[in-house]
């Protein structure tokens, strides 16, 4: 705010537009003090194209690996909202105040996104495109299954995949 005043808000949204390679337009810190362009310095990192370990309460919406050519991107954008929903509501049973995602369910969920695009022709055969992050090199745009696998997987919220704290 121009005036330095801090409003109170429960939930901020931040449009970024189109950006296909998830590029941070804006400076986010996280916990000890990383900053989302740090985070994601040589490539993006995530879990379920939605949540970013070492940023509690960040929701990405059609974030990394949603993107889809075959079928209808609200199907991903529901799924994500119904995901993040069941996530508050599970936090709220627990009596949590934060909840953040485990840097080992991301990096394993990391390992199954580039294992599942490796053969596939976004990413193989010296295919270059506009899918590819340029600072990895990995395909970071395109869901690599089906819209009901990304549904089936963001269904439950497995809250064990989740740091939860209180206070």
């Amino acid at each position: 705010m121009r005036t330095g005043a801090e409003p109170a808000a429960d939930v901020l949204v931040f449009g970024t537009g189109f950006g296909t390679q998830n590029t941070v337009r804006f400076d986010v810190t996280g916990r000890r003090g990383l900053t989302f362009a740090e985070a994601w310095r040589e490539g993006t990192q995530y879990y379920l194209g939605t949540v970013v370990s070492g940023f509690p309460h960040m929701f990405l919406m059609v974030g990394p690996n949603t993107g889809l050519g075959h079928n209808s991107q609200i199907v991903m954008i529901e799924a994500q909202a119904r995901y993040i929903a069941a996530l508050l509501r599970g936090m709220r049973r627990r009596g949590a105040d934060t909840a953040e995602v485990r840097p080992e369910v991301q990096r394993a969920f990391d390992e199954w996104i580039g294992g599942r695009m490796a053969g596939t022709v976004w990413q193989s055969g010296g295919c270059r495109s506009w899918y590819q992050d340029p600072r990895s090199g990995r395909n970071t745009v395109l869901w690599p299954d089906t819209t009901t696998a990304f549904r089936q997987r963001t269904r439950r919220v497995r809250m064990t995949d989740y740091r939860l704290t209180r206070g």
